[in-house]
């Protein structure tokens, strides 16, 4: 099946039997006693489902479980608490646990809860790709409308025909519109390796209209998606110096550096 799964547990033993028990269950197990350590493995890792305990780290598992969603929010918590700690698992929970097991463990039902937590992260993970596409294709309709072509950005916009950057884009040497071929393609492809290996896409946004553009970043992080904004060329390249982009959202027309300068740049500095 596949599933990379991160138990969270300051007790040994505990944490010995369901390592044990899950790696003979065909998982791939990673194991943090603490925190910190489920931080650093979950920074570096494709991590589907954590199982978080509660007993050791009290008020410290709901610090990561919110640092979880906020940094890797298609990952599922799954807490293993005691009837003592209750009050923690029901905060927990109303934070966006998945579920909730109390000790002792039956394995078998904490099995079954897992693979259900993954099932639910594959279906998000559908859900917002599924966003994603159709954000996409919105933002070209609606550069092709601002330069003039009403019926092909229609056309975009419904779905009904993909767009030919190569043939389409005016103004641009053909050298640099087949460069740009060359890297959409190779844009969709990274993009969807990323998808394998990460649980975000990070999208930056360039427009010099700031109640727009910040606007549309707030509805992208409400798909759970990471967006930083850049307000003119000269800042998006600052942006894109220290964190690279999976994807950027150009508005062409902006005072001083615009949209096809920054890609132009942006694809020598930065040609994989």
């Amino acid at each position: 099946m596949g599933i990379n799964l991160l138990i969270v547990e300051g007790d040994k033993e505990l944490m010995s039997v369901l390592s044990s028990y899950f790696h003979g269950e065909g998982f791939r197990v990673f194991v943090a006693p603490s925190d910190s350590a489920a931080r650093k493995i979950l920074t570096k890792k494709r991590i589907d489902v954590v199982l978080l305990g509660v007993i050791t780290l009290r008020r410290r598992a709901l610090a990561l479980l919110r640092w979880i969603k906020r940094k890797r929010p298609l990952a599922q918590v799954i807490l293993i608490n005691t009837k003592d700690e209750l009050p923690l698992s029901i905060e927990a929970m109303k934070l966006g646990a998945f579920d909730d097991f109390l000790l002792p463990l039956d394995l078998t039902s904490l099995a079954e809860s897992v693979r259900a937590a993954w099932k639910a992260k594959k279906q998000e993970r559908k859900d917002k790709t599924s966003f994603f596409e159709r954000y996409s294709r919105i933002m070209v309709a609606a550069t092709y409308a601002e330069v003039g072509e009403d019926e092909f950005a229609v056309q975009i916009a419904s779905g009904t025909r993909c767009s030919n950057y190569a043939s389409r884009r005016k103004g641009v040497p053909a050298h640099d519109r087949d460069h740009g071929q060359q890297g959409l393609s190779r844009d969709s492809k990274n993009i969807q390796e990323r998808e394998e290996t990460m649980e975000e896409i990070k999208v930056l946004l360039v427009d010099d209209e700031e109640d727009f553009v910040r606007t549309l970043a707030e509805r992208i992080r409400l798909r759970d998606l990471n967006s930083d904004v850049a307000l003119n060329g000269q800042e998006a390249l600052r942006i894109v110096e220290d964190d690279i982009p999976d994807v950027m959202v150009l508005d062409l027309r902006m005072p001083g550096i615009d949209g096809i300068e920054v890609l132009r740049r942006v694809r020598k500095a930065y040609p994989e």
